[in-house]
């Protein structure tokens, strides 16, 4: 347990990362002025707790099953990080290759990969319009 869990550094154990790596896309979602925007991330409650900002999961489905989660429930940002669905490999690859979305920023996370904000189009939670 002691390897899996802290990895031989006990003053951060391997599950603070994902919550150092989603304070790190909330802050940055922050700086491009998205509050109170709902959020499609991995981990909606840890998103909502690094961030105050109401999440939706991402959906294990491709692209196009994302974009009708985001119209259904009004999303205005998408979280897209290297934990992502297998069906959502080519947009983690290409993040600018859909119409629907906009990338914004990136941050890394702890392990160096990159976490994509990306904008929906025409939400009305988004600026875009």
């Amino acid at each position: 347990a002691w390897d899996r869990a802290i990895a031989g550094w006990p003053e951060a154990p391997r599950w603070e990362r994902s919550q150092r790596s989603t304070a790190r896309a909330a802050q940055a979602l922050r700086e491009l002025g998205a509050a109170p925007a709902v959020v499609a991330v991995n981990n909606p409650p840890g998103f909502y707790l690094a961030s105050g900002l109401p999440a939706v999961v991402i959906p294990n489905g491709n692209a196009g099953v994302l974009q009708q989660v985001a119209q259904r429930y009004d999303v205005a940002w998408v979280v897209l990080d290297a934990n992502h669905p297998a069906a959502l490999a080519s947009l983690y690859a290409a993040p600018d290759s859909t119409d629907w979305l906009s990338l914004e920023a990136q941050v890394e996370d702890e392990a160096g990969w990159p976490i994509y904000l990306l904008q929906v189009k025409g939400s009305s939670g988004s600026a875009i319009p």
